[in-house]
């Protein structure tokens, strides 16, 4: 039996090796894309972190020992390379006082079996830059050193963790490698000294509320709440965070709640009401959380408020409660605010207690073209093409406004860590009324990795999902015939985000 013309074949291997080489491409492409979103883990120190340190006032000092005794010749020059360079970093402990502890192991010591010249150094050291260290059986023969370092406070709990690799000769490697490593928990000690809390991915805000929390220089987050509610936030200096929101809020029925962004209140007409907004704001941490004291954070939001009414056809801010007055709009507006916030946070240890209030303020400073009109409360019309189905129910002797008075919405929330992955949250918008008051209960889930992945900083990659539920009291309402009684609705609540920290 014969086989395939040789033309055929060849024809056959060539598309074969075409779409080897395209699916290397889209690999190659798609590495690319996961570092420049993740970040890159490059450098022969793998991983450096240091928790809060406030706690220990008087631990001055680090003092290195080995974390398996007896040491060998490679601990000892490992131990002797740390020393060193904490001793010129933070200074040398007093002998009798009080100190952090580094507790130094070799993790893997790979002699090396060949000498690659001039050409296979510079290879190993271009693989331990890129965390490619020991890859292939060229990282082998060129020898590995790796090197692990954990921080223990003066209670004896571990509040720091360091790993070092490179490849190489270990007897050669051995003093940098503990110089290095010590060094990258050394530079971290002095800001970790004024914290008294650990921070976590999307600790800088509960649901609809924030905390005293500011996002860490460097940290970036993209989320989506709800579908509709999209926000780029990037941590600028140690107390300083940019916001940038945008999207729509939608409100789902006559007297219903919504907020927009965070922070306004507004009661929908009968049908559904999209508030589109942009936001753009930032957060100053102005006091930090101490053992005694809470955290105080402020922030200030220019928001945009557009396409007031949507489907229908008007809407009511900053209402007083479902069936109370408030301030109505004509549909197609849009009005200008400017929104303050302040919060202050307790923690005690994994429950945190946080208590503030918004301040929405009308002084605008840009172009608005919405009129307020008091007295309005969310109604439905007869339902005619003329007016939409819905509009504003606004009493007869109302006056239009020159701009919405000041409205303040005061706000509490509480959070209970379960563990590094979990969390349940509550909080209240709080009105003078009970019934006026919306309530809020969810969970968190943080989602990432724990260890970089050669030069991909999976460790530095949060997910965070938010369920939760916003509870509302609807009054008893009469409509012609119908009629319902009063009752608690509870509104889902769907974030999803992802932090780079």
């Amino acid at each position: 039996m014969s086989g395939p013309p040789p033309d055929e074949m060849e024809h056959v291997a060539s598309a074969q090796r075409a779409r080897q080489r395209s699916a290397r491409g889209a690999r190659t492409l798609g590495a690319l894309a996961t570092m420049l979103a993740a970040g890159c883990a490059t450098g022969a120190v793998r991983e450096a972190r240091v928790g809060p340190l406030g706690r220990y006032p008087e631990a001055r000092g680090i003092v290195v020992e080995p974390a398996r005794p007896p040491s060998s010749p490679l601990d000892a020059g490992v131990l002797a390379g740390a020393q060193r360079s904490l001793d010129e970093k933070l200074g040398a402990p007093a002998p009798d006082g009080a100190h952090l502890t580094l507790r130094m192991a070799v993790l893997t010591a790979e002699s090396q079996s060949a000498l690659g010249g001039m050409a296979g150094g510079l290879m190993s050291k271009a693989r331990s830059l890129t965390g490619l260290s020991g890859v292939g059986a060229s990282g082998a023969a060129a020898g590995r050193l790796e090197v692990a370092g954990w921080l223990i406070a003066p209670d004896n709990r571990e509040v720091g963790y360091v790993r070092w690799e490179h490849e190489g000769a270990p007897e050669a490697l051995a003093g940098d490698g503990g110089a290095e490593a010590a060094l990258a928990i050394a530079r971290m000690v002095p800001e970790r000294r004024r914290e008294f809390v650990a921070r976590r991915a999307a600790d800088e805000r509960l649901l609809l509320t924030p905390t005293a929390q500011t996002l860490a220089p460097g940290e970036i987050v993209f989320s989506d709440d709800e579908l509709l509610l999209v926000r780029l936030a990037a941590g600028v200096a140690r107390r300083v965070q940019l916001d940038l929101w945008a999207g729509g809020f939608p409100i789902p029925g006559a007297g219903a709640f919504g907020l927009a962004g965070h922070g306004l209140i507004a009661v929908g007409g009968a049908g559904v009401a999209v508030l589109a907004f942009v936001d753009l704001g930032f957060k100053v941490r102005v006091l930090d959380e101490t053992a005694y004291r809470p955290g105080i954070a402020l922030s200030y939001d220019m928001l945009d408020l557009f396409g007031l009414g949507g489907a229908a056809g008007g809407v009511v801010v900053a209402a007083d409660g479902a069936g109370g007055a408030g301030f109505g709009v004509v549909g197609g507006a849009n009005a200008q605010f400017n929104l303050f916030s302040l919060v202050a946070a307790k923690h005690f240890g994994p429950f945190q207690l946080t208590a503030g209030s918004y301040l929405l303020d009308n002084h605008h400073y840009l172009p608005q073209s919405a009129a307020f009109q008091a007295s309005c409360v969310a109604g439905a019309t007869d339902g005619s093409a003329s007016t939409g189905g819905v509009a504003p129910n606004c009493a007869s002797g109302s006056a239009t406004l020159p701009r919405l008075p000041w409205q303040v919405q005061p706000f509490v929330g509480s959070e209970l860590v379960l563990g590094p992955h979990s969390a349940l949250m509550m909080e209240a918008l709080l009105e003078p009324h009970i019934e006026n008051t919306m309530l809020t209960t969810g969970a968190r889930w943080l989602l990432g990795w724990s260890h970089p992945r050669g030069p991909i900083a999976l460790d530095r990659i949060r997910f965070r999902i938010d369920f939760a539920f916003l509870w509302l009291y609807s009054p008893a309402q009469q409509n012609g015939m119908m009629s319902s009684g009063a009752k608690v609705l509870p509104l889902p609540w769907l974030g999803l985000g992802v932090y780079f920290l």
